[in-house]
């Protein structure tokens, strides 16, 4: 019998099985101790301008890329990560500190961590 995971249980197998990547380090260290607070609002304009690692699992599979700067004056119900945008609705802050945020949704976990 097929075992039903979520996009976070996923996102945790992925940093997992790559923990000697600084950035998957991070996000395992986050997923071992969330702090649930904040919005993903709130984390995207405090970081505004700054340079994230993204690793995102979802339907489409697993994406990381490296160096999209993130852009969170443009629009209120979004952000722009260089050529992609990422609404705000829908996402459940796992962890948000200063340098991870981890958000959920339905069917997406997607992990941010500053490169500087």
């Amino acid at each position: 019998m097929d075992t039903i995971t979520t996009p976070l249980q996923r996102l945790r197998d992925v940093v997992r099985q790559n923990d000697t990547i600084t950035a998957c380090s991070n996000v395992l260290d986050a997923l071992n101790n969330p702090r649930p607070a904040g919005r993903m609002r709130d984390w995207m304009t405090l970081n505004h301008g700054r340079k994230v690692t993204t690793i995102q699992v979802g339907p489409g599979g697993t994406w990381a890329p490296t160096g999209r700067t993130i852009d969170a004056k443009t629009r209120a119900t979004m952000v722009r990560l260089d050529g992609s945008t990422r609404e705000y609705a829908g996402f459940r802050v796992i962890h948000a500190y200063p340098r991870v945020l981890i958000v959920e949704s339905v069917d997406t976990a997607v992990a941010y961590v500053l490169e500087d």
